[in-house]
């Protein structure tokens, strides 16, 4: 069943309703509601549904929105919840001390005995709770979600954010998954993240940091300025250069016979195929001035490969995401 089933104007009117039965049965003073979740989602217009409505206020009574949930099932399905939280930690362990002076105002709803603020959990905030949930639902939510802020604001969030993480043992994973979500995103050097967030962070954690994402940085700019260079020497060989001069005036046939007569009277050009894609083949693909340089090569050596055994033609899987 798809559990995309509440809008925002739906959303609304139940917060509206919530209300009304909270102040006619309880009679307590007015308070405030924070949308979090996919309800903070649609008050953001990131999404336009939502599968529930996702709350959170210490002020409300839990058994009216119970009974608002159950009344509302024959309207949405039984599938439907009103997710309320009447504490600070939303999502696994992660608090957020300072969501209700932080939590942008939406509207006020106004009863004949008080005042409602309704708010929504800041875009920020929303990115890095949905980090540390880590759903599969979550994780898709976080490029929608990064429509609307960028990596500086991002980072600056998650310095105060990480500060109130209730598993200081788990903090070196959870800044690894925010770097990579940066880079994945917005491809956001390693480096200019972990010199953003290091800060916040021991100084043990933040040197693990470096260590391993500037390392593998460093070993894939190595294989890349290697099949660069081996590249480079077949592209200026003499051998390669007639035949490219030549190439375009033969038929099909002709071309591959002559690319294979090429291999034959110049082995050292195996030899710099195979270092080549040795060189490329099984890495991670990552966004590089060096890795467009070299699918500039391989187009130009792309009619060459038509005459090439498969053992040494060089690997087509490793483009750039962006």
């Amino acid at each position: 069943m798809d559990r995309n089933i509440v809008n925002w104007s739906d959303t609304s009117q139940i917060i509206d309703d919530i209300i009304r039965q909270h102040e006619n049965i309880t009679g307590l003073p007015a308070g405030q509601i924070i949308l979090v979740g996919g309800s903070a989602m649609l008050a953001h217009s990131i999404r336009i549904s939502s599968g529930d409505v996702d709350i959170y206020s210490p002020d409300l009574d839990a058994d009216i929105v119970f009974d608002t949930e159950s009344k509302l099932k024959k309207k949405f399905g039984d599938d439907f919840r009103i997710d309320m939280t009447p504490t600070e930690n939303l999502w696994g362990n992660l608090l957020i001390r300072d969501i209700a002076i932080r939590s942008p105002l939406l509207r006020r709803v106004e009863t004949s005995t008080s005042c409602w603020d309704i708010k929504a959990l800041d875009v920020e905030t929303l990115f890095l709770v949905k980090l540390e949930a880590g759903r599969k639902k979550d994780m898709e939510d976080l490029v929608a979600i990064a429509n609307k802020t960028n990596p500086e604001r991002l980072s600056l969030r998650f310095n105060e954010m990480v500060r109130w993480h209730g598993l200081p043992d788990t903090v070196m994973g959870y800044a690894d998954r925010f770097i990579e979500k940066l880079h994945e995103i917005y491809t956001e050097k390693p480096a200019n993240t972990i010199e953003m967030i290091k800060s916040s962070l021991s100084k043990h954690v933040s040197t693990l940091l470096s260590e391993s994402w500037l390392d593998s940085t460093n070993q894939y700019t190595e294989h890349l300025e290697l099949a660069l260079r081996e590249l480079q020497t077949i592209i200026h060989h003499p051998a390669i250069q007639e035949y490219q001069a030549t190439v375009v005036k033969l038929p099909e046939q002709s071309r591959r016979v002559y690319a294979d007569t090429v291999i034959r009277n110049n082995p050292e050009l195996v030899e710099h195929f195979t270092q080549a894609k040795q060189a490329l083949v099984g890495m991670e693909p990552m966004d590089s001035p060096l890795l467009e340089k070299i699918h500039e090569m391989i187009h130009t050596l792309s009619v060459f490969d038509h005459g090439l055994n498969a053992a040494i033609r060089l690997p087509d899987t490793h483009k750039p995401h962006h």
